[in-house]
């Protein structure tokens, strides 16, 4: 495995790619932290163009792209400038917001994982479900941003839950899988 730590566009990016035997990359994951504090438009921005130039030095195609994850200072008021984010981007991924104050004097990290043996044309989604099938046979299944969408304040959160569990039983039936045999929490 490589590993490594780059400076581009006024942010600290940590990599580490994972190589077959013919030394082709196969799982690229990195960090991008930007370097000084910005309002969270300028930030995303600059976490977006740092991630524009590390992908370009490392011949990675934005299409392999399947999971980002923003850690924000204050999800609430960083949420439009990061759905920006996405929907500025040339390719579906998982997409997972935490928040979770970064470091001290930035307001956004972003994580990210490119896979290269996804199969062509096999990224798509079903309502809250992002899916894609690799070389390796595997089919790789993320849930977004699952919630009770009949709850409110006076709800009771047991019942949620037990919602949001059967709801994504149902989901993954329908893809011939269940949670026992399948799901991994991250």
């Amino acid at each position: 495995m490589e590993t490594g730590i780059l400076k581009l566009k006024e942010t600290e990016i940590r990599y580490s790619m994972l190589k077959d035997n013919n030394n082709q990359w196969r799982q690229f994951y990195y960090t991008i932290i930007p370097e000084k504090p910005e309002q969270i438009k300028e930030q995303i921005k600059t976490i977006e163009l740092a991630e524009i130039e590390l992908l370009r030095i490392f011949k990675i195609e934005n299409k392999t792209a399947v999971v980002k994850r923003f850690f924000s200072s204050d999800l609430i008021n960083h949420y439009n400038e990061i759905i920006d984010y996405k929907n500025r981007q040339t390719t579906d991924f998982f997409m997972s917001l935490t928040e979770q104050p970064p470091i001290p004097s930035v307001k956004a990290v972003a994580l990210g994982m490119c896979l290269n043996n996804i199969i062509a044309n096999s990224k798509l989604r079903n309502d809250e479900f992002f899916y894609f099938d690799t070389e390796s046979g595997v089919r790789n299944i993320f849930a977004e941003h699952l919630v009770d969408s009949g709850a409110d304040e006076h709800s009771d959160s047991e019942k949620q839950t037990k919602n949001i569990f059967n709801y994504l039983q149902k989901k993954l039936s329908e893809f011939n899988t269940s949670i026992e045999d399948s799901v991994f929490r991250t």
